[in-house]
């Protein structure tokens, strides 16, 4: 027994509950039992079984004189919940070009109203496209492509660590006499050059990379996910994982936004 339920958006549940009300729904389903077998198909059963294996005799089987059948059905039910899950995010990307679907172009659909379907139903995927009129320009940098570097805040220069800034060291010579000298490392400036924006004060936008436009724009990811759930129902001590493995017979199959109980 195979049920698949899909939980899809909300208008499709407003759609189905108009059907329950309506009483649309398919009625429930009813199993009572299987056919049984005979006791010559069950010897043959049981004569196959044999055969699989090399070591197993086939006399006893073929001598059996009383041969009791005992009718038990194992019914296996597989529930497939096939869910949708939508969620946005904005992303950024240097703007190369490309087109640009700002409000412009109209407003911005909601997220349940983007047309996306699964290539397979009841298989896991994740679909992800740009949310339409949603696209706008830089705002980072102002569209000037830079920023004020942020190691030397924007002046090109900073305090030489050797002289904390007075342009001045104090050396000694070899007879242990001290005396002042111009510092060596930023030749009595009291600075030294930003190697971080190379003393221009600002450095590339990382944002926009240079380009001087952003293209900023909303994006949507949809996940397609299967909830897969078994039950066994056998009354007889065979392992349920057995059961599980078994070919069986299918007693009925159900793709709906609501599957029916079984009784």
């Amino acid at each position: 027994m195979v049920a698949k339920y899909y939980c899809g958006p909300p208008e499709l549940m407003r759609a189905l509950k108009d059907l329950e009300n309506d009483g649309e729904l398919k009625p429930l389903e009813e199993y009572t039992s299987y056919a049984h077998i005979d006791e010559d198909e069950a010897r043959d059963a049981l004569l196959t079984h044999v055969n699989s294996h090399c070591c197993y005799g086939k006399k006893p089987v073929r001598n059996m004189s009383k041969f009791k059948v005992i009718p038990s059905s194992a019914l296996r039910y597989t529930l497939e919940t096939y869910a949708e899950t939508r969620c946005t995010k904005w992303e950024q990307e240097p703007f190369r070009g490309q087109e640009i679907d700002g409000p412009m172009n109209g407003p911005a659909p909601t997220p349940w109203s983007i047309p996306c379907v699964p290539s397979e139903m009841f298989q896991d995927e994740v679909h992800e496209m740009e949310v339409p009129h949603t696209s706008h320009a830089c705002h980072g940098c102002n569209s000037l492509g830079w920023v004020r570097c942020h190691s030397c805040l924007g002046r090109g220069y900073k305090c030489c660590l050797r002289c904390q800034g007075t342009g001045r060291d104090w050396k000694t010579d070899v007879h242990g006499h001290g005396h002042i000298e111009s510092c060596w490392q930023c030749h009595g400036t009291g600075r030294k050059r930003c190697l971080q924006c190379d003393g221009d004060g600002r450095v590339v936008c990382r944002t926009c990379q240079g380009y001087k436009q952003l293209k900023c724009c909303i994006r949507i990811t949809v996940t397609f996910t299967n909830h897969k759930g078994e039950h066994v129902v056998e009354k007889t001590d065979i392992p349920e994982e057995l059961v599980k493995q078994a070919s069986g017979e299918v007693v009925f199959e159900q793709i709906r936004p609501r599957v029916s109980a079984v009784i």
